[in-house]
């Protein structure tokens, strides 16, 4: 980092009366000093701006976005002040890095438009074990990331399905759906098919060899489920065309996100 970097690093991260929370696009987010997050974002300015891009040009005004690994908000910030009519809903069990997500959102301008759901997602609801780690591994927390903590602490978290939340909230039309849950990607879209089949949203989609194998989940699946739904993919950020298994995995030699359009 250069030396305006390290002093916001130092001001937001460790000084008294500053230190867990910072601005961002308009708003301020809450988070637990020592995360990785924060220090990627004051690297990079913007945490995952491809992704950004793609949520954005990818959302409808007027409709509902869905948020699935929503940590501590940084997708979700920039993309409410983006889409000023759009709803966003978030996603995100973690123990550590939930109370800090609901905080920045019912303290955001962003918050009636903005709902925290305390859950994961699968392919059927119910209990599963969480592995929950220290702040500098936050963005590696998942279903099965023991190998990816320094020191895992195992926690039951409540988990849900794409389509009870969707219809919990009254089937409203979903443009965009972004998943990022370190390999549980396919059982979250598993769990969507009413979702997927009623409003066809588009999907920003992490699709990581190494830990979708944790799930047994092929990487052949993503392209199964754009024939299924109707889907073309193509990659993040360079918008390469992807329609068969060979150019998917040379495409995920050198990337790990995809978009899928109808």
């Amino acid at each position: 980092m250069n030396f305006r970097k390290r002093i916001k690093y130092w001001l937001y991260n460790s000084c008294p009366g500053f230190a867990g929370s910072f601005p961002y696009y308009g708003t301020r987010v809450h988070f637990q000093p020592g995360a990785y997050l924060f220090r990627q974002l004051c690297v990079n300015g913007v945490f995952e701006q491809d992704i950004i891009n793609r949520f954005v040009s990818s959302s409808r005004p007027g409709t509902t976005l869905f948020d699935v690994g929503a940590n501590i908000g940084l997708m979700a910030i920039p993309i409410l002040q983006a889409c000023p009519t759009c709803r966003m809903v978030s996603f995100e069990p973690s123990p550590n890095s939930l109370p800090f997500l609901q905080r920045t959102a019912s303290e955001s301008i962003y918050r009636d438009r903005w709902t925290v759901v305390g859950k994961g997602l699968s392919c059927q609801s119910g209990e599963l074990d969480f592995v929950a780690g220290n702040p500098e591994e936050d963005v590696f927390e998942g279903f099965k990331s023991g190998t990816r903590i320094t020191r895992p602490q195992m926690v039951k978290v409540p988990v849900s399905t794409l389509d009870e939340e969707w219809m919990r909230l009254d089937k409203p039309e979903v443009s965009t759906v972004k998943i990022d849950v370190e390999g549980a990607e396919g059982f979250v879209l598993q769990g969507g098919d009413a979702l997927l089949h009623a409003c066809h949203p588009n999907l920003v989609v992490e699709w990581h060899e190494p830990y979708l194998k944790e799930f047994g989940t092929p990487v052949e699946m993503l392209l199964s489920l754009a024939v299924k739904y109707g889907y073309r993919i193509y990659t993040i950020p360079h918008g390469v065309p992807v329609d068969d298994v060979r150019t998917l995995r040379v495409q995920m030699m050198g990337c790990s996100n995809f978009l899928l359009l109808v």
